[in-house]
């Protein structure tokens, strides 16, 4: 990934990376500056509550029988992702609908989805345990669930594989991630620090061409 991003970036003057986690930086790149996710004002200024429901964005080529598994999980599911479709059980497809589906993500009791960097920070930032179904063949995606599952705010469970067992397994031992996720609730906009390093380089431009 390293060598991509070397050909569309060059000369930056500064290297900000936005993501949920936060590892420890290689030996030379000590002045990268880790960020949270950018969260939208509809995120931050939710209020989580627990109604009882599960809230899933899935990607368009998700198997059928990923979605069978879902609608086995003993929870009414709000399903994002595949646009809006007859129900299937206790499965409701949604339209597109950004401001729903914040308050959605807000009112759900955990999330069971693809494992996209930021919907995980968004989840973790309103205290939503995840349960996350990384494709076997998506990087990024096996990256990010290796970290949630480290930081204890959630686990995964490969799209291919995923059982009834592992979602209702899931759903059963919720308690598990309430203490992680009590520590990082509100904790996850990166939006701030970006600001502020723009100001920063946009203030020391007009201070040089004054």
């Amino acid at each position: 990934m390293s060598h991509a991003v070397w050909m569309y970036v060059t000369g930056a003057a500064e290297t900000v990376v936005s993501a949920f986690f936060r590892p420890p930086l290689r030996r030379g790149w000590e002045h990268v500056q880790q960020v949270g996710p950018l969260l939208r004002r509809e995120i931050v200024q939710a209020e989580p509550t627990d109604g009882g429901f599960v809230l899933s964005y899935l990607r368009r080529h998700t198997p059928f029988s990923a979605i069978e598994t879902l609608a086995q999980c003993g929870l009414p599911v709000k399903v994002y992702g595949l646009g809006a479709r007859d129900p299937i059980g206790p499965l409701s497809f949604q339209p597109i609908d950004d401001r729903q589906f914040a308050a959605d993500l807000a009112g759900c009791r955990a999330v069971i989805s693809a494992a996209g960097n930021q919907l995980i920070g968004e989840a973790i930032h309103l205290g939503k345990p995840l349960l996350v179904l990384p494709e076997r063949a998506h990087g990024e995606q096996s990256m990010n669930s290796h970290f949630l599952r480290a930081m204890g705010c959630g686990d995964f469970v490969h799209l291919e594989d995923v059982t009834v067992g592992d979602v209702r397994g899931f759903l059963s031992d919720l308690d598990r991630y309430a203490a992680p996720l009590a520590n990082l609730i509100g904790t996850m906009d990166g939006t701030p620090q970006v600001l502020a390093l723009i100001e920063h380089w946009l203030s020391q431009r007009l201070s040089e061409a004054a």
